[in-house]
Order: structure tokens, then sequence, then C-alpha cells
């Protein structure tokens, strides 16, 4: 996951509150936004009916008593307003991204706290993204984040503290967030008192990983290597001599062997051992493909992170675009970036069409139900979605 201002996974990306700038929410729609916001809780409900009863009960009657316990309910409930609004004010968040997270895993976003006021205290902090579609995540929407508050129980005058927000998005793709909200049940639990914050960003998580089968060719290969790893080519190593060929680099000639054996021999070299591979992606499908077309992107992001563990340089060609082969994990965040922005386009609408890649390398499609593309021409083809067993490799 990564945010628009900088990735996750970089080193102290911070936003402050109370930022204007930022994509994603419009000047009107921050005009709109009300300061404080109150939710009454289930204990909050319980004590207003009962002040409503005693109080309905204490008119009725003329009893003093009675007009005392109102008195004494009504000021509890002015307290609690009083004390939660002084709890949230001046409270400063920064956000402190620390690495990235994929959909289906829990990521950790670490936050930055701090009470900006000289000398009170602030109790029981709860701050959350401030999620766009809210709704839909309450129902449980497909394309949603889940989000477990951060916490922080006593924050002392001037203090800063660090604490971490749990999110977990069900989904890969691009999430906004419109801010930060503080809230607070401080001091009784009658009453959720929250505030928000402008600092608008973007989240963008990656696809999920997961174990899955690589075709056999693939897998003779310990690390990556060329099942022959002394294969002849055009690498750096040498490998032995031979008799020159008219078709031969004169460059190779090795001219002390030419000459002591009278006739011209040739210098050969070994090929390079570790190998490249594209993977190829068809972004063109019908609606009704759209679960088989995500399947398969998490298939070959799960390729893509099993191969470069292996040693291969890894490419991806999709109809969107290009990422260039290059081994190690430092190139797997570049290839889930890639993937992450990747959508689903209508077959009346269709991108450039995908074509194996010229370069040299082995040409891996990944398919699935529904896609507006052709098998043909690529070495090998996986099944995204052969029966219960994932990235079953079929044959062709």
């Amino acid at each position: 996951m990564r945010t628009s201002a900088a990735a996750l996974g970089g080193a102290g990306a911070a936003e402050s509150t109370g930022g204007a700038s930022g994509a994603g929410v419009s000047t009107a729609k921050k005009r709109r936004r009300l300061p404080r916001k109150l939710k009454t809780t289930r204990e909050g409900k319980a004590l207003i009916g009962i002040t409503l009863g005693i109080g309905a009960g204490a008119v009725n009657s003329g009893n003093n008593l009675l007009y005392l316990i109102l008195g004494l309910l009504l000021s509890l409930i002015v307290v609690s307003g009083v004390l939660s609004e002084w709890t949230i004010r001046g409270v400063e968040v920064k956000r402190r991204y620390l690495g990235a997270f994929h959909a289906g895993r829990e990521a950790l976003l670490q936050l930055e706290v701090r009470n900006g006021k000289p000398k009170a205290r602030s109790y029981s902090l709860e701050i959350e993204e401030l999620l766009v579609g809210s709704a839909e995540i309450a129902a449980g929407a497909a394309r949603a984040i889940s989000q477990r508050s951060a916490y922080q129980l006593v924050l002392g005058p001037g203090e800063t503290a660090s604490v971490q927000l749990r999110l977990t998005a069900r989904r890969r793709g691009r999430y906004v967030s419109e801010g930060l909200t503080i809230a607070t049940e401080f001091p009784f639990g009658f009453f959720r008192k929250w505030r928000e914050l402008d600092a608008p960003t973007e989240l963008w998580v990656w696809p999920a990983l997961r174990p899955t089968r690589l075709p056999v060719s693939l897998s003779v290969g310990m690390l990556g290597a060329d099942p022959d790893p002394r294969r002849v080519g055009r690498g750096d190593e040498y490998h032995g001599l031979r008799e020159h060929r008219y078709d031969d680099d004169p460059r190779d000639i090795h001219w002390k062997s030419a000459a002591r054996l009278g006739r011209p021999m040739t210098r050969e070299y070994e090929a390079p051992a570790t190998r490249r591979i594209w993977l190829h992606l068809a972004t063109t499908a019908p609606v009704a493909a759209d679960d088989a077309f995500e399947d398969a992107v998490t298939e070959v992001a799960s390729l893509a992170a099993q191969l470069l563990a292996g040693g291969y340089s890894v490419g991806l060609r999709t109809n969107d675009g290009t990422v260039m082969p290059g081994p190690g994990a430092g190139h797997l965040p570049e290839l889930l970036d890639h993937l992450a922005r990747l959508e689903r386009r209508e077959p009346e609408r269709p991108g450039p069409a995908l074509e194996p890649a010229g370069e040299a390398g082995d040409r891996l499609l990944v398919r699935y139900p529904g896609m507006s593309e052709s098998a043909g021409g690529f070495e090998m083809v996986v099944d995204a979605t052969a029966g219960t067993s994932p990235g079953a490799a079929l044959a062709i």
C-alpha cells in the first residue's frame, strides 16, 4: 500500500493536521464539515432515558428530592460535554507510514500524536482514518478497508506519543482518506465526541500474495539458474575453445592456440545463469469476469514474488503498460505498484493489444475465464482459477 505523497515504504512520510492541501476533498465540502460531532453511546441513551423519566416525575409530583437528582444527572451531561471537548482540543496528529501492505493483510500505520495544550492533559484518545465511502465500509462492501483505532490512554501537556492504527484492505487498488478523526468517550462513556482533521491522502493497496505453483520448466532451475548452468552463450565467463566458424566474431579468435594448432580457434563463453521471464496479464474482460480478473492479478503478483525470490529477472506486460525485467526483491515494489493501479477494461473500449514481449526471455501468460486475449505465442500459460489448486500450470 502506498500514499500519493510518498510511498508507504519511504521513511518519514508525514502529513500534518489541518493542512488544506491534498487531492480528493473539495473546499466546499470542507466548509460544510461540522467542527465537532457527537454520538450517544448505549450507556448515554440509558442516562438520557433515566433523566427524562425523573424529570417527568419531578414535574408531576413536585418532589424536591427528584429535582435534586434531576439536577445531578443534567450536571453529569454538561460536565461530560465540557471535559470531552477539553480532551480533544489542541491535539495534533501526523502520519508516519512504515512499510507497505497487501490486500488481506493487517498493516500497522504509525501516527504521531501531540498534545498542544500547555497545562491540561488529554485522556482516552482514539484516532482513525476518515475514509471515503464509510457507509459502504459499515455495510461490508467488497472494496473496503476495516480499521482498528489507534488508542492513547493519557497524553500530558506538550507531550508527544507514537501510536499504531491497524488497517486491513479486502482488495487491492486506490482508497481515499479525507483526513483523520480524533475521538474520545472521556470522562463517563455516555457520549462519543470527535473532530475531523483535514489531511487528505490516497492509499494504494498492493495485491495479496499467496502460495502458487510454478510451471515445471521454471521449477527445474534452482534459484533461477538455467538447468544447464554451463550452457554456451554470450556471457562473461570463459567456457573453452573450439574451431572457428564462418559466422563467429573475429575478435573471439584465440591467436596463440591458432598458431600452435595451425588452424583458427575461437573462445566460447558461458551464458548468464540468471534467466529472464516476462509475465503477461490481459486487462480486457467483461463485468462478469471481475472476480476472475482480481484473482489473476493476485496470481501474477504471487508468481512475481516467487520468481524474484528464486533468482529470476522478472518483467511485466499488461494492456496498460510495461515494467522492464529486473532481479531481486528490490524490483518487486515496482511490479506491485503497476498491478495495484490496473483497471479492468470493458471489451467495448479495449486498450493496446497484449503482444508477447519481443525481448529475450521466457514468456508466461496468466489466463482467467472471460479474458479477451488469445493464449497463442506464449511459451507457458498459467490458469489463475484452476479448481482449488491456485496457479495450476497448464501444458500448451
